[in-house]
């Protein structure tokens, strides 16, 4: 059983709608933004409000899911941000910039471990 506060970012309502329970039954309590910018205005709210991100790359609005990444890791260094796509070229744009990245689609096992993985950074950033 996984324990954190992630953020889901994403524009498509069904995605989010199917997602947002899967988090919770990993053990997480979740909470949703439907865009990047949105998820920029929550964070800088409260950034300890979450212990990870969880970001669709291809968004409408002034920050896609790498732009929203990027920023985070430069005003917010302990979050960390697992992306998901499913455009080939976006995989490896994110990739490149050190991001762990899942296709879209992806199943509830590879979605667990990444979540799992994104909460043991944000731990071990909290501890340095």
């Amino acid at each position: 059983v996984l324990r954190g506060r992630v953020l889901l970012v994403e524009d498509n309502d069904q995605i989010a709608e199917a997602t947002l329970p899967l988090l919770r039954s990993f053990g997480c309590e979740a909470e949703h933004a439907p865009s990047g910018d949105a998820a920029l205005a929550l964070i800088e709210r409260d950034a300890a409000r979450f212990d990870a991100v969880l970001s669709d790359v291809v968004m409408p609005g002034v920050a896609d899911g790498l732009t929203l990444a990027l920023t985070l890791r430069a005003r917010h260094p302990r979050l960390p941000v697992v992306l998901m796509t499913g455009y080939a070229a976006e995989i490896h744009h994110a990739l490149a910039e050190g991001f762990e990245v899942l296709p879209k689609p992806c199943g509830p096992e590879a979605l667990a471990h990444a979540i799992a993985r994104a909460l043991a950074r944000a731990r071990t950033a909290a501890a340095m």
